[in-house]
């Protein structure tokens, strides 16, 4: 089966989703996203057809998003952000709407990032320790802080990692970013926050590493009991 844009809209709506839902699904069919999204969608409709709908008719109207890079402030459009979440803070109430909120603290590439979930995104399955992906999320600058809140889009997904066993030749000096850089056997170089890489005087040693583009966002040592 074959949906497109234009039709997309009033299948969602006569699929009973909410009237939030709806209402936000609207704002985003305007010409900004023609280039972005496209014009059709294939969908191929298994035992459940409402749910592999609904699942399409949301892909084809949601608007796009970028992903955060460690260390960088996006105050446009949508961003998705990986991270393990190091500390779940109570469930509040917001004081003159009375609309719950709770802010979550992400280990974001050695990064500590708070982000601010409102409303249904308050019910997101997220326990400390758990690595997970926030999507569509908006960020704001707040004086010098940057801060990120959740929207009526924002979900929650796992990440797809890249874990690596690498042998580690030796640490160079610290950057002014607050990174180190490590050499691998292979001559391959990878940066990992200073805070975190305590074997600055060590050479040749295997480690297991979850590895993201250039940056080894966590690891553990195998040649003894040691772990970051």
């Amino acid at each position: 089966m074959i949906i497109r844009r234009g039709v997309a809209y009033e299948a969602l709506r006569l699929l009973s989703l909410t009237v939030r839902l709806h209402d936000e699904l609207k704002g985003y069919l305007g010409r900004q996203f023609d280039n972005v999204l496209p014009s059709s969608h294939i969908c191929y409709c298994g035992d459940n057809p409402t749910k592999d709908l609904i699942k399409a008719g949301k892909e084809l109207l949601w608007p796009a998003e970028y992903d955060l890079p460690p260390g960088q402030v996006v105050q446009k459009g949508f961003v998705a952000v990986a991270g393990k979440v190091l500390k779940m803070f109570p469930l509040k109430w917001e004081s003159k709407t009375g609309v719950p909120l709770r802010d979550v603290l992400l280990d974001h590439g050695g990064t500590p990032l708070q982000v601010t979930l409102w409303r249904e995104a308050t019910l997101l399955e997220l326990t400390e320790g758990k690595h997970v992906v926030l999507h569509h999320l908006k960020g704001h600058m707040f004086g010098t802080v940057f801060k990120l809140n959740s929207t009526t889009l924002t979900t929650i997904s796992e990440p797809s990692r890249n874990i690596r066993v690498l042998k580690i030749e030796g640490t160079s000096a610290e950057l002014d970013s607050g990174d180190c850089l490590v050499l691998t056997e292979d001559g391959e170089m990878f940066r990992v926050a200073e805070k975190r890489w305590s074997l600055h005087d060590r050479t040749d040693f295997l480690i297991e590493a979850d590895v993201e583009a250039d940056r080894i966002l966590s690891y553990i040592v195998k040649d003894h009991e040691a772990e970051e």
